[in-house]
């Protein structure tokens, strides 16, 4: 390179300078190698100082990865035929910013073609590379985001025909999901009409208003040409004369299958939960109500909407609904099942208990959704545990009173026992006898007082009715209960009417009744008192009252005293505190003669009062009848009679009663010895427990009648079974009579009437 400039290297310097907004002028004398580059105004390039340079120099600036690059594009534009020079590099400023150069250049060859020289202008193109780099590094991004996103993207160009409608468009872009949600395959540069012959327009126009207004639109359209349903947001893109549209879009159409599934599910749900007797609810994942079906809202007299969120907390009782609201939420928490009871206040503002079991539920991806439960009104099993709870202490509590009540009698008997065996004096045995009628009266009514109420709790005790002077059955009760009363210091005040008060009854079963309310006047005295009686005629009612000074009844217990083993108006340290079955007996003799009974007390310690009201005669007359006292006939010891019982002392006993009465007696103690005494003894009666070791008093009798000798021996079950059943079994078998022990003199009278009546046997086998 020289300082004098060349024609041809001015001319080419112009052509180049034109091409460039800012360049920097070079001239390499090939021969020589030197470099000559001008001074740039453009302060981005490299700062060169002016001067001669080789073109190993120049290379040295050169970027270290570019200058095998550089050298070779040199070389290249030496040895072509046209002497083009062509290169992009980077430079490295004094400073270590590393620039980037474009350069272009002409080769001059002698005229034997060999290269001279090679003039060119250098331009700084850095901002141009940092543009395309982020473009690149852009666009990158861009088509990593395309790939991407799950939902299918495509950009459009609306298609017009020769009047300007849009009549068609054209796929210039697609991403990876495009095909998955259109089914549409290799769709870049094709038309929909193309792949779709049977598209719809509406697809076309609603992309063409897009394009032509600007404004974007969001829809779910569908497609029966494709047999899908789209979810699409389209907006326009570039230059409005372009008439493209992006396109964003997903196939819901399996999605609206679950969806309208779902819908028909839950819609079948509802319509299950309403018709459930059943409180159906649902909740969801936070514990909040979402749902509750017809049942629920009766029984809360609420509407559907009222109870939605926490509200469902609101009708818990305040003593157990704490832990019940807290279990739900733990259990909706760790998403287990959830069981528990709670009372609430329902529609009709009264407490009820309600029993609730619920189970987590979840979407079809594992979600969990919340829980589904149901809830049924207990307060009736509730009531009926309680019940059983209390009727369970009240059986304890009366077993125990029982033993307590059958050891008082015993204890004189087995007393009197043992002074007969130190003194068996006259005056003693008589003075025991009196205690022993006594106890043992005692607890042959205590027992019989236990079967009238089974009895009369299954229903099969019968009356013997007839016209009953109402001021008898009082007078029958007093003798009944002067002994208890006397003791209790308790005086009776009559207050009966002059003329009869007439009733249709049974007045044994009354007078029992009303023995039963003397009785209890007399056991729940606080000392000495009066019992008022009084009998008056009140409409159609024969109405009799007994008014004790007693310890009263508690007002809560008031209209409880009637049941069974109650004892409401007696505490555990009274010790006449009786079985608790006295008033029951009372209530279901008075209602079985079509009658009521009410207790009245105005509380603890201010006594009580029982009214009894039967159906009244009209009119009636009673014959007076004298009572008469049982006794047991004598006989001439003629008659012979068996008593058969396992319990040998109440066999003999027996015997020596009916020895004193003048019969011939015998005792057997079981089955087999009883078969063999009646065939050798022959006797004219037979008194037979039930109750054997060997075999049943039953069996006895069977085999008995069976032989010629004892088809005409009078029979009697003498046994501890007393109820109806067991005297219809007792006859069926055979006996002439049944006799409850322990014997009643008048029972046993009776039978002994129909034995004198009966020719006596043949003498017994070898007599």
């Amino acid at each position: 390179m020289t300082q004098h400039t060349h024609p041809d290297t001015a001319a080419s310097l112009l052509r180049l300078a034109l091409q460039a907004v800012t360049i920097r002028a070079f001239d390499w004398d090939i021969v020589n190698d030197r470099v000559r580059r001008l001074t740039s105004r453009d302060a981005a390039l490299p700062p060169i100082q002016s001067g001669d340079d080789t073109l190993e120099g120049v290379a040295q600036m050169v970027h270290p990865e570019d200058r095998a690059m550089f050298r070779a594009n040199i070389a290249a534009a030496l040895s072509s035929t046209d002497g083009e020079y062509r290169s992009q590099y980077r430079m490295q400023r004094g400073d270590d910013e590393v620039r980037w150069i474009s350069e272009v250049g002409q080769v001059q060859f002698d005229d034997a073609r060999r290269p001279i020289r090679l003039c060119g202008v250098s331009h700084d193109i850095t901002d141009h590379k940092r543009t395309e780099e982020r473009l690149r590094t852009s666009d990158a991004r861009y088509q990593h985001l395309l790939a991407s996103i799950d939902q299918g993207f495509s950009v459009i160009e609306m298609v017009y025909d020769d009047q300007g409608r849009a009549i068609d468009y054209r796929f210039l872009e697609t991403n990876a999901a495009f095909e998955r949600h259109t089914g549409l395959i290799d769709a870049t540069g094709r038309r929909v009409r193309e792949l779709v012959p049977g598209i719809e327009q509406h697809w076309v126009d609603i992309y063409a208003r897009v394009a032509e207004t600007g404004t974007s639109e969001r829809f779910e359209q569908g497609s029966l040409a494709m047999a899908r349903l789209f979810r699409v947001e389209a907006v326009r893109v570039g230059d409005p004369a372009q008439g493209q549209v992006a396109l964003l879009f997903s196939d819901i159409t399996e999605r609206e299958r679950l969806n309208r599934a779902l819908q028909e599910s839950e819609a079948r749900f509802r319509e299950m939960a309403d018709g459930l007797p059943l409180i159906v609810w649902v909740h969801d994942a936070h514990g909040a109500q979402e749902f509750v079906n017809t049942a629920f809202c009766e029984f809360f007299g609420v509407a559907r909407e009222e109870m939605r969120g926490g509200r469902w907390q609101a009708p818990t009782h305040p003593d157990d609904g704490g832990a019940y609201v807290a279990e739900f939420l733990a259990c909706s928490r760790e998403r287990r099942p959830f069981h528990a009871e709670v009372r609430v206040r329902a529609g009709d503002g009264q407490w009820r208990w309600l029993e609730s079991w619920a189970r987590p539920w979840f979407a079809h991806d594992g979600t969990f959704r919340g829980h589904i439960g149901t809830s049924a009104d207990i307060t009736e099993r509730k009531t009926v545990e309680q019940a059983l709870r209390d009727a369970d202490r009240n059986k304890d509590e009366f077993l125990a009173t029982l033993a307590h009540e059958l050891r008082n009698p015993l204890a004189p008997i087995h007393n009197v026992a043992l002074l007969i065996e130190k003194d068996p004096s006259p005056e003693m045995i008589a003075n025991a006898a009196g205690v022993l009628r006594r106890q043992v009266g005692q607890m042959a009514r205590l027992l019989d007082d236990l079967f009238d109420v089974s009895r009369l709790t299954l229903r099969r005790l019968t009356l013997q009715t007839a016209a009953v002077d109402l001021r008898d059955v009082v007078a029958d009760a007093l003798e009944q209960t002067r002994a208890h009363l006397e003791r209790a210091e308790q005086s009776v005040v009559l207050d009966l009417p002059e003329e009869p008060v007439l009733l249709h009854g049974d007045r044994l079963r009354l007078a029992q009744a009303l023995a039963n309310l003397l009785n209890n006047a007399a056991r729940y005295n606080t000392g000495p008192g009066t019992v008022v009686v009084r009998v008056a005629r009140r409409d159609d009612c024969a109405e009799v009252s007994v008014k004790d000074q007693g310890i009263g009844i508690p007002r809560q217990v008031l209209n409880s005293v009637f049941g069974m083993l109650v004892q409401g108006h007696a505490d555990h340290r009274n010790t006449r505190s009786g079985l608790g079955i006295g008033l029951t007996l009372v209530k279901g003799l008075v209602e079985l003669h079509g009658g009521t009974v009410e207790a009245h007390s105005e509380g603890e310690g201010m006594g009580a009062e029982f009214t009894v009201c039967l159906p009244a005669l009209s009119d009636a007359s009673l014959p007076d009848v004298a009572a008469e006292t049982p006794r047991l006939p004598r006989t001439d010891g003629a008659q012979r009679i068996l008593i058969v019982d396992d319990n040998v002392d109440s066999a003999e006993s027996m015997a020596i009663l009916l020895a004193n009465c003048g019969y011939d007696t015998r005792t057997a103690h079981d089955g087999a010895s009883a078969l063999r005494c009646a065939e050798e003894f022959r006797p004219v009666a037979v008194l037979l427990d039930m109750g054997l070791p060997d075999m049943s008093g039953l069996e006895v009798v069977q085999q008995i009648r069976q032989a010629a000798w004892g088809r005409t021996m009078r029979l009697a079950a003498l046994s501890g079974w007393g109820q109806e059943s067991d005297k219809q079994r007792a006859t069926a078998a055979g006996c002439d009579d049944h006799i409850t022990k322990p014997a009643d003199l008048a029972q046993l009278q009776r039978f002994l009437d129909l034995v004198s009546d009966t020719p006596p046997n043949p003498p017994p086998v070898g007599a």
